[in-house]
């Protein structure tokens, strides 16, 4: 289907998408242009620049006007590049209403009755601490110090939103829970480190004006990046033409040149039909693929592992061996002069022969499998979309690939950034201008990834080793007392209570067996139900300090106290330091100020180490030393063991995946299990809430008054629904009942209930019990079991 954008509908769609950016009528400020000046604090008000990071990959400036400590307003700050000057309803939202929401967690409360019934009592801090002391004591005691388990997610950008968790198990000798595959964002990753050796990284949003063809696969940017799709507009109006790949006709959909429908979750089966394409009609790009790639590697073909220089000669050496393509005599490879196809037998040092092919040949034999007409009946896609789709991209110079969590979060997620990234490969567009295969780049992960093992484990230079245990695994491990018993868990900045996948596995067979639940909050969610204690923790425009990333752009922004904490709440760095004096373990804490500064100055990445301090300081934000015109890999290293972009992962082989392959979806609706509850389940991010923090706060609920599931006519048809009627959707792990919405705009076949809503918005039954954490060995190999939210069957019923 196409659709395409005039300047009409465009004005049209941007007028409409404005009114949710910008929120409230009386907010009128914000519509002020970047030239205006500056703003000038009205008598007895505070102007202070903060940031907004609730885990929307924007991370916008906020300027706060306060008075008499309360927040009156609100509005985007300076950028010094005013392009990132933005603010949202969310963000309004969150500073007008979450702060001084009447669910605040005011002070530390006790259960005391059992959980889950929501009965509380009042305590002081000391009596908290006195509390949590002695059962961590007592539980590290009786079973060993892992037994204490602290959990973060992303619920916040900054160092210590997300990190805090990781140093306070270390100061404890307790338990990191890791929180990458739990968060169902990690399948991305486990496509994107192995090839290129970076977690994540993409084209800045301004390269977009080189592009002269961008392909969208499962971005929504116009909900989930919504502050940043001024850039897309921009490049579409400077030529560039926008293709979405997308089941649902989104919000980016409608404003895009051309939308494809595909079945759910087979994004790289659409894609392998695009790459058959392009090699029948050999409009690949064999120089790259042998330059820059480790296609002309040699594989043994009766192991599927590269063949090395120590299997000829005996000893340790590790070099990759290729065929010389001038003389055809297999040699140690080298930065060019290597044959990308080619079959050779090599003697090896063992007196036995070897059959070793190129890896290239091997990934072509495989595209060779999947003729448009295959992936069409996969995908559902028409072969006559795939091919011509297919030509353009290989025709387009530059054109652009950017692939985001919708197709991640299946159980085979990762398998569609592989052939992305082939795709890419195949047509010489990595490191260029206006192309590259982009999922996310910013501070935000580069942050993570460098963020100094000083600050991380306190204990470092007494030789004390972190205890990880992967929390994607905890619904078979902790069970299990697996590696060793946990009898307490402490999180922050995750509602796990609509967040956490198996959510009803969790509260039936870990939660009983948990002596202490401790829970960091802000408000009184569904977090909080099953916890022991739950601690008042500050509002963003409390804390007295914090260093934020963002996943859009190249700054760090300095979060500022606008106003002093409300009530008793506390800063989760400040509980931490506070508890661990209390156990003896204060030499390992210092200010807020302190540990900003020893993150900055001990980070492991120059580019971020090196920033300007007194500017951050100063003014709120500072550039990571990035330049204006940075494009990822245009030098053509990758930060792999070969140094090549590595489409070829010889450790996978075992596992059927040494190739960019594509499997069905672990709930396909193709599978046996289909015949029972025949839908795909999808439960998209919406442009409303950043997961569950902004679902229930007036102004949001004003737009969004309840959450719906989306069905397409034809299924409502089938089941006798109409628009506004409520059903149960359901399968044999849980259920949710609330209204149907009837629309065109979703692929039959599938329905869609955006996440974040709270339990008690739905008429019965809660979301997260719907889904589940079937682990996938090739995650595990690579780094962990990702979460896949998307990937589940169910029916749906009018009740």
């Amino acid at each position: 289907m196409g659709i395409k954008l005039t300047r009409r509908n465009f004005v049209k769609a941007s007028a409409a998408t404005a009114a949710l950016t910008y929120g409230a009528s009386q907010f009128t400020n914000v519509f002020e242009p970047a030239s205006a000046k500056a703003a000038v604090a009205e008598e007895g008000v505070k102007l202070v620049r903060t940031a907004c990071a609730p885990n929307c990959v924007n991370s916008c400036g906020h300027l706060v006007h306060v008075k008499d400590n309360r927040i009156i307003k609100v509005e985007p700050a300076d950028f010094p590049d005013n392009r990132y000057k933005r603010i949202c309803l969310k963000g309004i939202s969150n500073a007008m209403q979450r702060t001084y929401s009447p669910d605040r967690v005011k002070y530390p409360m006790m259960r005391v009755g059992k959980r889950g019934e929501g009965k509380w009592k009042r305590i002081s801090w000391d009596e908290a601490y006195d509390y949590i002391a002695d059962k961590i004591k007592s539980m590290q005691a009786q079973y060993g110090d892992g037994a204490m388990a602290w959990m973060s997610m992303t619920g916040d950008y900054g160092v210590f939103g997300q990190l805090i968790s990781h140093r306070i198990a270390n100061v404890m000798k307790g338990t990191i829970l890791t929180n990458l595959g739990i968060m169902g964002d990690l399948a991305s990753n486990i496509g994107f480190f192995p090839a290129t050796g970076m977690l994540q990284d993409a084209h800045p949003w301004p390269d977009l004006m080189n592009c002269k063809l961008n392909i969208l696969f499962a971005c929504n940017y116009a909900e989930t990046s919504l502050n940043d799709t001024r850039f897309i507009w921009d490049a579409m109006e400077n030529g560039m033409k926008l293709i979405v790949v997308d089941p649902r006709f989104s919000n980016t959909a409608s404003k895009a040149d051309q939308w494809i429908a595909l079945r759910p979750g087979t994004d790289a089966a659409m894609m392998l039909g695009m790459a058959n394409v392009i090699l029948s009609k050999n409009l690949h790009d064999r120089q790259f693929l042998a330059q820059n790639t480790n296609g002309t590697f040699l594989v043994r073909t009766d192991n599927g592992r590269f063949l090395k220089a120590k299997d000829i000669n005996g000893g340790t050496a590790e070099e990759f061996m290729v065929i010389d393509a001038l003389t055809g005599a297999v040699r140690v490879r080298s930065d060019a002069g290597a044959a990308l196809s080619g079959k050779v037998t090599v003697s090896l040092a063992d007196g036995s022969k070897a059959e070793c092919r190129t890896a290239w040949d091997l990934i072509e034999d495989y595209i060779k499998q999947w003729p448009v007409q295959k992936a069409s009946e996969v995908c559902e896609v028409p072969a006559d979309v795939i091919t011509k789709l297919a030509v353009e991209y290989a025709t387009t110079h530059p054109a652009a690939i950017r692939i985001s969590q919708g197709s991640n979060r299946y159980w085979q997620g990762h398998q569609g950034f592989r052939n992305a990234i082939l795709l890419g490969a195949m047509c010489g567009n990595h490191g260029k201008k206006g192309g590259g295969v982009s999922w996310a780049g910013g501070t935000l992960f580069k942050t993570i990834a460098a963020t100094p093992p000083c600050w991380l484990n306190p204990r470092l230079d007494e030789g004390y080793q972190e205890k990880n245990v992967v929390g994607s695994h905890m619904f078979e491990d902790l069970p299990r007392d697996k590696p060793y018993p946990i009898r307490g868990i402490w999180f922050n900045h995750y509602n796990y209570g609509t967040q956490m996948p198996n959510y009803n596995l969790f509260i039936k067979e870990i939660a009983p067996r948990l002596e202490l639940i401790v829970v960091n909050e802000q408000l009184m969610n569904d977090a909080t139900t099953y916890a022991d204690v739950v601690l008042p923790a500050c509002s963003w425009y409390e804390q007295e300090g914090e260093l934020v990333a963002a996943w859009s752009n190249y700054y760090f922004q300095l979060r500022k106290q606008c106003i002093k904490p409300m009530w008793e709440a506390k800063q989760d760095h400040t509980i931490y330091a506070e508890i661990s004096e209390r156990m003896g373990y204060g030499k390992y804490w210092g200010t807020v100020a302190d540990s900003v500064n020893e993150v900055i100055d001990n980070f492991l990445e120059d580019r971020l180490r090196d920033i300007n301090k007194k500017e951050l300081w100063e003014t709120g934000v500072t550039r990571a030393l990035y330049s204006d015109d940075f494009i990822p890999f245009a030098d053509q290293k990758y930060f792999t063991p070969s140094g090549k972009l590595e489409i070829y992962l010889d450790y996978l082989h075992d596992l059927g995946e040494s190739l960019p392959v594509y499997v069905e979806p672990l709930e396909s609706n193709r599978k046996p299990k289909a015949k029972k509850y025949p839908l795909t389940f999808m439960n998209v991010h919406s442009v409303f809430t950043v997961h569950s923090q902004h679902a229930t706060l007036p102004w949001i609920k004003e737009v969004n008054p309840e959450p719906r599931v989306d069905i397409s006519r034809e299924d409502a048809n089938q089941r006798g629904i109409r628009d506004g009627d409520t059903v149960k959707v359901f399968n044999d792990r849980g259920h949710v009942v609330l209204k149907a919405r009837v629309m065109e705009g979703i692929k039959p076949g599938c329905v869609n209930i955006y996440e974040g809503y709270w339990k008690k918005q739905f008429k019965d039954g809660h979301l997260p019990s719907l889904t589940h954490m079937e682990l996938n060995p090739v995650h595990d190999a690579v780094f962990e079991s990702n979460y896949a939210p998307y990937d589940n069957l169910v029916e749906i019923e009018k009740v």
